[in-house]
């Protein structure tokens, strides 16, 4: 691990001993509807994937914002409740791109075959200096996540992330 972080990581960085160890298994779920009647699913009760990228807090953050502005909407007498009804059809879309993403880096960080994780590092390095990993880091931090699909219909823009 030392020569991986050495080759990969940040500089001068040392590991020290493990003190504890488990399996850790990688699970990519997303519920069929995030609201039944009165209760809405949000965050990690609607949807569950890989760490990777870190996308997950910042989805399911989204999540409550978004279904709190239309709560507040529609008690506000700003909406009918009939956007509460939609918070599933707003939210999928970009919760399934969230999910996607987050499988892939799981795939790519994880390779095993030698020729494979090669050329993702290389890859990589490539992407780097051509200054692709800066505009991908907007995804990364699903920042980039301002399509129509992650407003409710109905809401003001002002209400929304």
């Amino acid at each position: 691990m030392d020569r991986i972080l050495a080759e990969r990581g940040p500089a001068g960085i040392r590991l020290g001993p493990v003190e504890w160890a488990s399996t850790f298994r990688v699970h990519r779920r997303i519920c069929t509807r995030f609201q039944h009647g009165r209760v809405f699913l949000v965050g990690d009760a609607a949807h569950v994937h890989s760490p990777a990228g870190g996308q997950g807090l910042n989805t399911g953050v989204q999540d409550a914002h978004h279904l709190a502005t239309a709560m507040a909407a529609v008690a506000h007498g700003r909406a009918g409740e009939e956007l509460l009804g939609s918070y599933t059809r707003w939210r999928k879309p970009v919760v399934r791109r969230v999910v996607r993403e987050a499988d892939l880096q799981n795939r790519l960080w994880l390779l095993r075959c030698p020729a494979a994780v090669t050329a993702r590092d290389v890859a990589v390095r490539l992407a780097d200096r051509a200054g692709l990993l800066r505009r991908y880091a907007r995804v990364l931090a699903n920042r980039s996540a301002g399509s129509k699909t992650n407003r409710p219909a109905g809401s003001a823009g002002r209400h929304t992330v």
